[in-house]
């Protein structure tokens, strides 16, 4: 079962086909798309919820102490890793090994226009443009309210939970065309005249 999971969770490469042989038989198997991605979902929550009571517990230990709860606390972190774990995974849809390059780079972008580093009234008027489709900008906006006492951050979670369902649209939709793309044309059919 755990190969069964570790060979759908990894990414096809052009340099490997993207089927491994079972361990009980010599034909190799073959998995649609769909499982894939269903598999990759599965190993992105999994991930997200040990992510999250890992961290929360940890912070919650170091004494940081939220104004509306654990809970609130934990499940703003479980939306956030989400969110991000998902954001990671559509840039490796999009552009395949290039998608390791590409998380780089949104990663510093989204450091710079969070405001975890600089605060953003110090920011050119295009890095608050683009803040506002990052998840790092409602993340930090959110941590800061729970830390620190500020407002209920309901709009940091629907911010957070609208870019995971954009996500999640466009990542169903690359699938379902590159399966569409992938069916082969069906023998031709002869009229008689």
């Amino acid at each position: 079962m755990v190969e069964q999971i570790v060979s759908l969770g990894r990414q096809p490469s052009k340099h490997a086909p993207d089927h491994a042989p079972c361990a009980r038989c010599t034909k190799p198997h073959t998995y649609s798309r769909w499982t894939m991605l269903a598999a990759r979902s599965l190993l992105n929550i999994a991930a997200s919820l040990l992510i999250t009571t890992v961290g929360t517990g940890m912070v919650t230990l170091m004494g940081v102490q939220s104004g509306q709860g654990f809970a609130a606390m934990w499940l703003f972190q479980l939306i956030y890793v989400v969110t991000f774990l998902f954001v990671a995974q559509l840039s490796f849809y999009i552009f395949s090994d290039a998608g390791g390059w590409i998380n780089i780079a949104l990663l510093s972008i989204q450091l710079i226009t969070s405001s975890a580093m600089v605060p953003r009234e110090l920011l050119p008027s295009f890095y608050h443009f683009v803040s506002e489709y990052f998840p790092a900008t409602y993340a930090v906006t959110g941590i800061m309210n729970l830390v620190n006492g500020g407002p209920v951050i309901t709009n940091a979670a629907n911010s957070l939970l609208l870019i995971l369902l954009t996500v999640l649209v466009v990542t169903t939709m690359i699938v379902g065309g590159m399966q569409l793309l992938q069916r082969k044309p069906k023998g031709t059919v002869q009229i008689a005249s």
